[in-house]
Parts: C-alpha cells; sequence; structure tokens
C-alpha cells in the first residue's frame, strides 16, 4: 500500500489479489481512507470533517502461492483456481481423499467412497458434481478417453466399471466382476491407458492356489479383449503393490530373492505382451506411476515407517526404456503420492504419517519439471503456508491431510485436503489451483 496527501488531495494505492473475499475489505479501506491524514510521516487514523479529493487506486493483481524454483516459474492463484466440494456434503464427508484427473474432468471420492464426477466447461470447473452410482469405491484411474473405477458391491464382491468419455457424456464401456477364474478374484488395484485396462487379482483360497498377478485387457475393434495374465506367486501381499499402464507398457511390482524389489516392464508388440525387463534394485517400491515418455518410481527403506525416499525417474521409447534414471534424493518425510503428466511431475510429501489421526500431518505438495537429465523443482505448496491458510477458511490446518490425495493435467494441480473444515467438520475439499 502507498499513501501520499498534501492538503488538497489524497492518493492511496492498494495491491490486492484478485479474490471475492476481499471486495468487503475494499469497502473498508474505502471508509478508512476518508479518515486519514498523514502526520510526522505516521500514518494516524482520526475523524475528518471533510476531505477536499481523494483518489483511491486499487491494483488487483494475481496472488503468488509459493515459488521454489531454478527456473522461477511459479502457480498464480487467479480466477479460475478454487476449491471444489459437492453442494450436498455432511459432517465427516472427507471429501477428497483420492482423486484421478484429465483434461476436462476430474473423479474424487469421499471417507464413505462416494465418488463424484466434475466437470470443465468454458474454462470453469462446475462447483455441483455428479454423482457416480457405484458401491464402495476402492480405487479410480483416467485416462484422456476412459475413467476406471474398482469398487465393492453389496455383497462384497469387487467390481471393475469403465466409462468412456464422450463429447458430452459418459458411456458404460466395460464391466467385470470376475477373473475367469474360481481361486482368482480382482483386488480392487487397476490403471488405464487410452489403450489399455490392467488389474491385480488375489488368491480367494491360498490353502488351493496362491497366486496373485495382474491381467491386462486391450481395447481393439471397440471390444475390449484378455491380452495379458502375469502371475506373481511370490509376492504375498500384490494387492497392495502398485501397477502402472500406458499405451505400449505394462508395469507391476514384486518381491525377488533376499527380500529386494523389483519393477517388471512388459511390452506390448504384435498383439501381446513381452517381458522386457526388471529394474531395481530397490528397497521398497511405495508408487509407481508412468506415461508415455516417461516411469516413475519411489523406492524407500523400512516397511511401516517409510524412510530415505528416493524417485527415479526413467525414459521410455516406443518399444524400449531407458536404463539411465534421473534420481533425486532429497526428501526428508515419506511421499503419500506420485502423479506424472507430460513432464509435469507432482508429489505429496509428509511430514508425519497419516494413520495417526491427531498427528501433525503437515504436507509439502512439490511440482518439478522434467527437463533432459535434470528435474527442476519450479513450485510447492506447505499446508502451514499463510496462501493455503487463506483459503481454509477454518480448521486445523496441520491436521487438514493436505495433500493426502493429488491430481495433474496440463493446466491445472488438484490438492485433495479431507479433513478441511469450510462448513462441517471434517467436510473436506479439493484446491484447484491453475498454473
Amino acid at each position: 500500500m502507498f499513501y501520499c496527501s498534501t492538503n488538497y488531495l489524497h492518493i492511496l494505492i492498494v495491491w490486492l489479489p484478485i479474490q471475492s473475499e476481499n471486495m468487503t475489505l475494499l469497502r473498508l479501506m474505502i471508509r478508512v481512507f476518508r479518515s486519514i491524514k498523514k502526520s510526522n510521516n505516521l500514518l494516524k487514523v482520526q475523524k475528518m470533517k471533510k476531505i477536499p479529493f481523494v483518489i483511491l487506486i486499487i491494483l488487483t493483481i494475481p496472488y503468488v502461492l509459493v515459488s521454489c524454483s531454478s527456473d522461477q516459474s511459479s502457480f498464480n492463484y487467479n480466477a479460475s483456481s478454487n476449491k471444489l466440494c459437492p453442494e450436498r456434503y455432511y459432517e465427516d464427508m472427507g471429501f477428497g481423499c483420492s482423486i484421478s484427473a484429465n483434461e476436462n474432468y476430474l473423479v474424487a471420492t469421499s471417507y464413505d467412497k462416494e465418488t463424484y464426477l466434475f466437470k470443465k466447461a468454458d474454462d470453469i470447473w462446475e462447483e455441483d458434481p455428479t454423482k457416480i452410482n457405484v458401491g464402495y469405491t476402492l480405487n479410480t484411474a483416467m485416462s484422456n478417453k476412459y475413467i476406471a473405477i474398482s469398487y465393492l458391491s453389496s455383497s462384497a464382491k469387487t467390481i471393475i466399471k469403465v466409462l468412456q468419455i464422450m463429447d458430452r457424456s459418459l458411456k458404460e464401456d466395460l464391466l467385470l466382476e470376475n477373473t475367469e477364474s474360481d481361486y482368482e478374484e480382482l483386488n480392487g488395484n487397476i490403471n488405464i491407458s487410452n489403450r489399455h485396462l490392467i488389474l491385480g487379482f488375489s488368491p480367494t483360497c491360498p490353502a488351493v492356489s496362491d497366486i496373485s498377478g495382474i491381467l491386462i485387457y486391450t481395447k481393439e475393434n471397440n471390444e475390449w479383449k484378455r491380452t495379458g495374465k502375469i502371475d506373481v506367486d511370490s509376492c504375498k501381499d500384490f494387492d497392495l503393490n502398485p501397477v502402472a499402464v500406458t499405451n505400449n507398457f505394462a508395469f507391476l511390482t514384486y518381491e525377488g530373492k533376499n527380500n529386494l524389489k523389483f519393477v517388471r516392464v512388459l511390452n506390448f508388440k504384435n498383439s501381446k505382451w513381452e517381458h522386457k525387463c526388471d529394474i531395481g534394485t530397490f528397497g521398497y517400491v511405495d508408487l509407481i506411476d508412468a506415461n508415455e515418455r516417461y516411469l516413475v518410481v519411489v523406492s524407500s527403506e523400512g516397511d511401516i515407517i517409510k524412510v530415505k525416499p528416493k524417485i527415479f525417474i526413467y525414459e521410455l521409447y516406443n518399444d524400449s526404456i531407458g536404463m539411465d534414471p534421473i534420481i533425486i534424493r532429497d526428501f526428508n518425510n515419506e511421499i503419500q503420492n506420485l502423479k506424472i503428466y507430460d513432464d509435469k511431475l507432482l508429489i505429496s510429501e509428509m511430514e508425519a504419517p497419516y494413520f495417526f489421526d491427531n498427528a501433525g500431518t503437515t504436507s509439502n505438495v512439490v511440482l518439478y519439471q522434467i527437463k533432459g537429465k535434470e528435474c527442476l523443482k519450479i513450485a510447492q505448496f506447505l499446508s502451514g503456508s499463510k496462501d493455503i491458510r487463506r483459503l481454509m477458511f477454518k480448521g486445523d490446518w496441520n491436521c487438514d491431510r493436505f495433500g493426502f490425495s493429488i491430481g495433474l493435467n496440463s493446466e491445472y494441480v488438484f490438492i485433495g485436503s479431507p479433513k478441511d473444515e469450510i462448513q462441517k467438520r471434517n467436510q473436506g475439499s479439493v484446491f484447484v489451483l491453475r498454473y
């Protein structure tokens, strides 16, 4: 703010972010300004009978959130950045506990595993989402063409539903309820690309068969066909292991000899899946994600409490993978989530494990850009920063679970905060931040 005054002229210049709640502040400032007089280089507020002439200049500028970059890129808070939550919210809803996104759609779930679909129209994300009628949602995944949802039916059976994204609507494209074997069942672990769907399965009766693994379905001639099945009989908890798929590759994690963890790489060639290679060795493979350009692996030491996490970024080609990864080591806390989109990488790093409900779960959400053999940090968001607290309205920011889920596309960063208190306790929300 800048202020200067003479006997006949008063000028006030104010810089303010473009934001609806500042309108009340502006009206208040105008009233206060009318009673300001400069004396001894200090501003004092007092009643004035008359001001001969007043000039009030308000410069509205974008509100920079938090920038942390070697190339000076940053996020800007602007008119198309906001928070999303269903209009029909309730206490302890926990909205935003999982997120999947593409260019025009956002799928988010609540603690009760209700699933909501937000659409973007005319560069604005709608505030009243569509509730997708599925059961207790386990996982969601999304590509530019499809939305995949795994959920439990009323009989506790895992079902996979694939919705095709049309111009103005969604169309059910696939519904899977079994694995074609009496000794296997879908476990809800899913990922999808514009061409393939990857699913995890587990044994129903370990005494008969203890085989776990993945199934892969491919969209060919407008029909989903099973094109691959990979057994991973050495992994007892395969339903907890991450999987990923692109148009040309599929990735699964498994445990080899001496408790070493690997990522198995499969390549789709001549309408079938071929074992390309195994990459590792890792301590624990916590997370993986992939797009057409990169495979990203998060590895750490420790089972329950993850320590010394590292990120490995492998470059992908049409039918091969580069074996000289970019490695990011500057993490002190567990990495909660990971998303890769084009050359952008988004991670959320948490200060304390989220299963400690009242722990100081301050989260640090960081955006990177991959440039050649470097991965540059270009922006970060801290749950305790004044910018994020300003959007929280009320509630304890230190336990809001900010960063519990994240999403990313070419324009927006999405950050879930299931314990954000907007109107109700633990109502939850999804931050939508345009960059």
